[in-house]
């Protein structure tokens, strides 16, 4: 019984880990980096983005900036994947370790009414581009972030990933 308590202990302690240096995002600070004018991010908080929109963000200014980050992680010496499947696309960082990083996107259907994803008109729908780690989604939308600003999501969101696992794998030596 002991030893399941500790078990329990343990698992929470890690989840606990993980929400407060994986989850906890502020876009912020990709949008100051950018230099974006507080107009220009007012568009994008105010359009309704078609699925045709999303897709050409993904293909045009998303999926050069995972290849750009992950020749840069090759050129460094890191293992780096991309894998494109359905509407989505994941930069997978150490695709052999058994602790690798995902940072992927997706494409999401949602209308202003609140119609459930498996009955919407494409006519009533928007689409966002939300990012999805490992152990899942952010419920933040990229979409209209340039490629300087999602460099900057990834690079912070793998610094973050570091960060967790160093906090939960490092031990203090005297």
């Amino acid at each position: 019984m002991l030893l399941m308590c500790a078990g329990l202990y343990k698992a929470l302690k890690d989840d606990w880990l993980k929400i407060n240096s994986v989850q906890s995002h502020n876009t912020s600070v990709q949008y100051v980096k950018a230099n974006m004018t507080w107009q220009d991010r007012l568009d994008v908080l105010v359009s309704m983005p078609t699925r045709e929109d999303a897709q050409t963000f993904i293909d045009t200014i998303a999926q050069p900036t995972l290849r750009e980050v992950r020749a840069t992680l090759i050129k460094k010496g890191q293992l780096a994947d991309i894998i494109f499947k359905d509407e989505r696309v994941r930069l997978v960082i150490g695709p052999d370790d058994p602790l690798y990083f995902v940072y992927g996107l997706r494409l999401r259907a949602f209308t202003v009414t609140g119609t459930t994803e498996e009955n919407i008109d494409s006519e009533q729908a928007y689409y966002r581009v939300e990012v999805f780690l490992e152990h899942g989604g952010q419920q933040y939308d990229v979409m209209g972030y340039t490629q300087d600003q999602i460099t900057a999501d990834i690079v912070t969101q793998y610094e973050r990933y570091l960060h967790y696992l160093h906090l939960s794998h490092a031990e203090l030596v005297d």
